[in-house]
Order: structure tokens, then sequence, then C-alpha cells
């Protein structure tokens, strides 16, 4: 199995909503955005790490393809990591909050 086709390098494109600032949902709970609005987005070449992505090395197991799709699976992890966390937080707040303004709290105090 190659699965080399899905590591393309491909920035995969956010969902909806605004600039910046904050507005209602459909729900009437209060959203909190920042950023470009185009949902963050990682690319398998890491721009997520500071410093440069660590890469992967081909070795008697592990193909340059399996290396290559295991990156692209990770950075996509790492990107919907704040997903998750977004949608945590408004089930258990009604707030919703800009993945990337959480992430940036994170940042912010030192644990990323």
């Amino acid at each position: 199995m190659d699965g080399g086709s899905k590591a393309d390098g491909k920035k995969k494109s956010g969902g909806k909503g605004s600039k910046s600032g904050k507005s209602q949902n459909s729900t009437g709970g209060e959203i909190v955005s920042g950023g470009n609005g185009d949902g963050g987005g990682g690319t398998v070449s890491g721009s997520s790490y500071e410093g440069g992505y660590p890469e992967l090395k081909p070795n008697a197991i592990w193909s340059e393809s399996d290396c290559d799709l295991l990156m692209f699976l990770e950075a996509r992890y790492m990107e919907e990591k704040w997903l998750q966390m977004q949608a945590g937080f408004f089930n258990w707040t009604g707030r919703m909050v800009d993945a990337e303004i959480i992430k940036a709290k994170f940042a912010e105090d030192g644990l990323i």
C-alpha cells in the first residue's frame, strides 16, 4: 500500500467562520473567533512545529511512503486536537471560542 498520495503536503482548508470578533451561533451562544477564519489547517511540512517539523526516517520496517503517511496523520491529528478542544469547551460552557484562540491560550501560558 503506497499511502503517499494523501501526504502530498496540501493544506486542508477549514470550516466557515467570521474573520474576527464576536457573533452569535444558531443556539444563541457566543462565538469568539480570531485569525483569518480559514480554520487554521496544518501542512505535512509541519508549519505547526517551531523550528521545523521533525521528519520520520525510513528504515528496514518503515518505507518512505509509510513515514509520509504517518507524518500526514500526525499533522491532521494535531490540527483536529484544537477543534476537539473547541467543541468540548462549547459543550461545557455554551461559548464558541475559535480553536486558534484556545491554542493561543495554551501557547501564551507555556503549555505548548
